[in-house]
């Protein structure tokens, strides 16, 4: 990676493929991170300045491989309807604060977290705590 790489976790979704084309056309190299590596040749294709690496948000070893060397991290993971471990919770807070502890220990410069998901943030269905964790999560500085 060069010292403008970024990694995005959840490069090859919704929100995440436009996360990795609007750096692109910014000038940074993108490493996208998914647990399913083949997704990002696919969508992008042969751009050198494009690659792609196993990763699970839900493994901390796994996120802190992804993260070796890059400049900055958006998570961009979102889950749109829950399934089996797949929870707002698991994805949205704890996915979050693991990414962002792990950046943090990485020496990350940038972190950003986006969700095309209104309800990472306004989780009708969550507990105080849980809305809690999020906001102190979305809230998270890295300088």
């Amino acid at each position: 990676m060069n010292d403008r790489t970024v990694t995005v976790f959840g490069g090859t979704g919704f929100l995440g493929r436009r996360v990795v084309r609007h750096l692109r056309k910014h000038g940074f190299s993108v490493q996208i991170a998914s647990r399913h590596p083949d997704r990002g040749h696919r969508l992008f294709g042969l751009d050198p300045q494009i690659q792609s690496v196993e990763a699970n948000i839900h493994d901390e070893r796994s996120v802190a491989d992804a993260l070796a060397g890059a400049f900055g991290v958006v998570n961009a993971v979102s889950v749109y309807v829950e399934h089996g471990h797949e929870t707002f919770h698991s994805v949205h807070v704890e996915s979050a604060e693991r990414v962002a502890a792990q950046a943090h220990r990485a020496g990350v410069e940038r972190l950003a977290h986006v969700s095309g998901n209104d309800n990472a943030f306004r989780i009708p269905f969550a507990s105080l705590e849980e809305t809690s964790q999020l906001k102190r999560v979305s809230n998270h500085r890295m300088d």
